[in-house]
C-alpha cells in the first residue's frame, strides 16, 4: 500500500485490518479480494516486525490454494515465500524447509529451475537448510540463486542482497571467513551502487537501516579481526 511505501507500516496495518473486517463477511472464504487484503496485511505486519500476527494470515492464504495446485497467481507466490521466512523467524526451520521445497518444485515445473521465481524461493529454502545445519547445501543453493539474480541485472536487487547476505552466513558456518568477508564486501559495494540510484524515501531508509546496515557492521568486525596479528 502507499502507506507501506512511505514507511508507515503500522498505519497501513490498521487500515488493512478495517478493510479485511468489511470484506470477510461479504465474500466467501478464499475469495481473491480477501486473499489480496490478507497478503497486504501480512506484509504490513512483517514490515513492522509483527511476525506472530503475519503467520496465521500467510497460513490461511497457503491453505486456500491447497486444493488448487495448478494455480500460481502473484498472491500465492509471494505468500508461500513469506510464509517460509516467517516460519524461520519463529524457529520452525524444518517446516520452512518442507514448505519452501514444495514451492520450489511447483515453480520449477511451471517456470523452469533457472527462473527468478524459482530462485527467489530457493533462497528461503537455503536459509532453512542453513538453520538446520546444512551449510554446505545452503551455500550451493545460494550460489546458484545468486547466478540467476545477477543474470537479470539490477532489477532483482532485493533478492540479490538477501542471497548474498545468506551466502556470507553460510561461509561463516563453514569456517570460511575469507569467503564470508568477500561476500559482505560485494554486498556493501552493491548496496552503495544501487542505493545511489534509489529515491531516498522513508521506506528505502527503513530498509537500509533494518537490512543493510548490519552487513556493514559485520564486515567491519570481520576485517578488524582479519587485520589482527
Amino acid at each position: 500500500s502507499a502507506l507501506q511505501l512511505v514507511g508507515r507500516s503500522d498505519e497501513a496495518a490498521r487500515r488493512l485490518e478495517q478493510a479485511l473486517a468489511v470484506a470477510r463477511p461479504v465474500h466467501a472464504a478464499g475469495n481473491d479480494t480477501v486473499l489480496q487484503i490478507e497478503l497486504e496485511l501480512a506484509l504490513a505486519y512483517l514490515e513492522g516486525g509483527r511476525v506472530a500476527e503475519a503467520l496465521p494470515l500467510l497460513q490461511a492464504i497457503d491453505g486456500a490454494f491447497a486444493g488448487r495446485p495448478a494455480e500460481l497467481p502473484h498472491v500465492r507466490l509471494l505468500a508461500e515465500q513469506l510464509l517460509a521466512l516467517a516460519l524461520l523467524a519463529r524457529g520452525r526451520a524444518a517446516e520452512a524447509l518442507t514448505l519452501a521445497d514444495a514451492a520450489w518444485t511447483r515453480r520449477r515445473d511451471a517456470f523452469g529451475a533457472s527462473s527468478p521465481l524459482a530462485a527467489s524461493v530457493a533462497v528461503a529454502r537455503a536459509r532453512a537448510r542453513l538453520a538446520l545445519g546444512d551449510a554446505a547445501g545452503a551455500r550451493r543453493e545460494l550460489e546458484a540463486a545468486l547466478g540467476t539474480f545477477e543474470g537479470h541485472g539490477d532489477f532483482l536487487w532485493r533478492e540479490r542482497f538477501a542471497a548474498r547476505a545468506a551466502l556470507a552466513q553460510a561461509a561463516d558456518a563453514l569456517g570460511d571467513g575469507e569467503a564470508a568477508r568477500a561476500q559482505r564486501r560485494r554486498l556493501v559495494d552493491d548496496v552503495e551502487r544501487i542505493r545511489a540510484g534509489l529515491d531516498d524515501s522513508p521506506a528505502v531508509r527503513q530498509a537500509y537501516l533494518r537490512e543493510w546496515v548490519p552487513q556493514y557492521k559485520q564486515l567491519a568486525l570481520d576485517e578488524a579481526a582479519a587485520a589482527r596479528p
